[in-house]
């Protein structure tokens, strides 16, 4: 009986598994990563460039509390993992 729960938990952990580029991107020129994409060094600083961006603006548009230099770093990190629509449910 334990096996079998190990491996329906292991094959829906498979299921939610995402291909990711480079440092984490999903998508690349708008469309979505897969085995075969190619992304070049020039490429993925742009990715990461204009993701950092994204969470940089949402954390100025949602969080009215003052932040030090660390804490927005600590936040941008956070946002960039979890996505700006986790910060903006987030309790922070």
């Amino acid at each position: 009986m334990a096996l079998k729960k190990t491996v329906s938990s292991i094959a829906t952990s498979v299921q939610r598994a995402c291909i990711t580029i480079r440092w984490g991107s999903t998508y690349i020129d708008g469309a979505p990563v897969d085995v075969q994409t190619i992304c070049t060094p020039k490429q993925a600083e742009g990715l990461l460039r204009t993701e950092i961006g994204r969470a940089e603006k949402a954390i100025e548009k949602l969080i009215t509390a003052e932040l030090t230099d660390n804490m927005f770093a600590a936040l941008c990190s956070w946002t960039y993992n979890l996505g700006t629509g986790a910060l903006q449910r987030s309790s922070l």
